[in-house]
């Protein structure tokens, strides 16, 4: 009689042995093992990994999206924003995680991209994920982004932007007030960067207080800075 034993799956950690690893994964006992295992294969893996993001099975990609995040990556960047794209929904937000934890500075040009290519889901995921970086970094594509054509989109922009809680944002969040689509939501960014008491004239200036210093600011309705004053009326003048 044979007697079979644990299964050693360390024996299965060499780049020849990867794609068995990957098999491995759905397998309802050895599935953690194995994503273990190749994690700890890191960089080694990747390019195989990669490849089983085509696999048919919605399961089985979601599982390979997970890895991926773990082993950090940069390589693997462009293949977590395609599957953004993914049919299933499990297989996306596991790919938005796994981006998340990777945002290395080589992310950045590829969720650029994306800002401009992708679906509107995509876009939008890829402005949240930019605003894990210096500002300076990605100032002028999230600007750029408070054009896009889909609400949500901007919408992302918006709050993204206004957490940097840099000032530079302000003269773009100026002009939102005209669009009915954001107006609240340019509010509540300008609320993050601790101004209140937003007032939007008739003639579409914008009035707002520095909580700060306590001072009145008017804008020009397409953002230009115009006055500042402590007297509402002298502001006015």
């Amino acid at each position: 009689m044979y007697h079979f034993g644990p299964f050693d799956i360390s024996k299965l950690e060499s780049k020849r042995k990867i794609p068995r690893l990957i098999k491995l994964l759905r397998h309802n006992s050895l599935g953690e093992s194995a994503r273990s295992a190749l994690q700890r294969l890191g960089i080694e893996a990747v390019e195989d990994l990669i490849a089983a993001l085509k696999n048919r099975n919605a399961s089985m990609r979601k599982k390979v999206v997970e890895v991926l995040g773990g082993i950090h990556c940069s390589l693997a960047i462009d293949a977590l924003i395609a599957a953004l794209h993914d049919s299933d929904d499990c297989v996306r937000r596991s790919a938005d995680t796994a981006l998340e934890k990777i945002s290395t500075m080589s992310a950045i040009e590829p969720m650029i991209s994306a800002l401009k290519n992708g679906s509107e889901y995509v876009r939008k995921q890829a402005v949240t994920l930019l605003g894990n970086f210096g500002i300076d970094y990605v100032f002028d594509a999230l600007t750029s982004v408070l054009k896009d054509s889909d609400d949500e989109v901007r919408k992302a922009a918006v709050l993204t932007l206004a957490h940097f809680k840099d000032n530079r944002v302000i003269k773009f969040l100026i002009p939102l007030f005209n669009d009915a689509a954001t107006r609240k939501i340019a509010a509540d960014a300008l609320r993050i960067l601790q101004f209140k008491d937003i007032v939007v004239t008739k003639s579409g200036q914008t009035i707002m207080r520095d909580e700060k210093s306590g001072l009145l600011s008017l804008f020009a309705k397409d953002g230009a800075f115009i006055a500042a004053s402590s007297n509402f009326g002298r502001l006015l003048m």
